[in-house]
């Protein structure tokens, strides 16, 4: 219920879209949750030509520790034998160990930027835009690091940020649009630009991203689009969203109701608050007369 309270909780905030895209952030499916079934599924249109599979599935094995004894530093090895052999996505995992596993922060930077300049046509594992995952999910990872300031030697650069979130979104990656999309809303390295925000959410929101429908629920609420922001809300529940999940229609249907009674209130309250001011001018004395 987190999505209602805060939609409450902030009303008439301009920055109500990125209040609610927060809302969930540690409810994500943890990747440790996945089991091999559902891995191996994922894999089914994978080609045989794809590089570096056998080493990935070792990898795999180790890291999740299916059928063997779990070990990061044996699945790093894996990881690293899979990149060697030319797999983006081997590439990809090794640097997510560096970064999450072993915290070597700037070696994951390094890493990721490897796996992002290489071939996104390369076959494997494919995001929706027949890219190669691998490859658009470490350009999001570079976005990522350049607009923390992490691992890069600098402070955070939201432009190189920006160019590395357009190439993953370019490639099929919710993320890499969802963040791009963040920037423009937010006028960071960039002029700031609600509508091409709209779109960005739009298209994350078309490739799987929760995060970009909440975005999409907050804008359409700040601009009162009930319609919208009703649309909008059922597709991130579709989208298997856990901070969408469990709210009726009913129930978003009162809260955005009371949203909006809200906002309409605390219009009036500011409009006779500007009536009253402009009364109080009117009584003072104009250019040294004496009333």
């Amino acid at each position: 219920m987190t999505v209602l309270v805060n939609i409450m909780k902030n009303v008439g905030r301009k920055d109500l879209p990125s209040i609610l895209a927060q809302d969930g952030q540690d409810q994500e499916r943890d990747k440790e949750g996945i089991t091999k079934e559902e891995f191996i599924q994922r894999w089914s249109k994978v080609p045989a030509c794809a590089p570096g599979q056998n080493e990935l599935m070792r990898a795999y094995d180790l890291y999740y520790g299916w059928d063997v004894v779990q070990s990061d530093q044996c699945a790093a090895q894996q990881f690293q034998s899979a990149a060697d052999a030319g797999s983006p996505e081997g590439m990809l995992e090794l640097a997510g160990c560096h970064h999450k596993q072993f915290n070597l922060i700037r070696l994951a930077f390094q890493t990721y930027l490897k796996a992002a300049n290489m071939d996104p046509n390369t076959p494997g594992r494919l995001t929706k835009a027949n890219k190669n995952y691998g490859v658009a999910a470490a350009q999001y990872f570079v976005g990522h690091f350049y607009e923390k300031g992490l691992g890069t030697d600098q402070d955070q650069d939201y432009a190189k940020a920006a160019t590395w979130y357009r190439k993953a979104a370019k490639n099929g990656e919710s993320r890499g649009a969802f963040c791009l999309g963040k920037l423009n809303f937010s006028g960071l390295g960039m002029v700031k630009n609600e509508k091409k925000a709209e779109r960005l959410w739009i298209r994350a929101v078309e490739l799987g991203n929760a995060k970009a429908a909440r975005a999409l629920l907050g804008l359409y609420l700040q601009d009162l689009d009930l319609e919208k922001a009703t649309q909008v809300y059922r597709t991130g529940r579709g989208l298997e969203d856990l901070a969408l999940q469990g709210i009726s229609d009913k129930e978003f249907q009162v809260v955005i109701q009371d949203y909006v009674l809200k906002r309409e209130h605390e219009g009036d309250a500011v409009n006779d608050a500007g009536m009253t001011s402009n009364s109080d001018k009117s009584l003072q004395p104009q250019n040294g007369q004496v009333l």
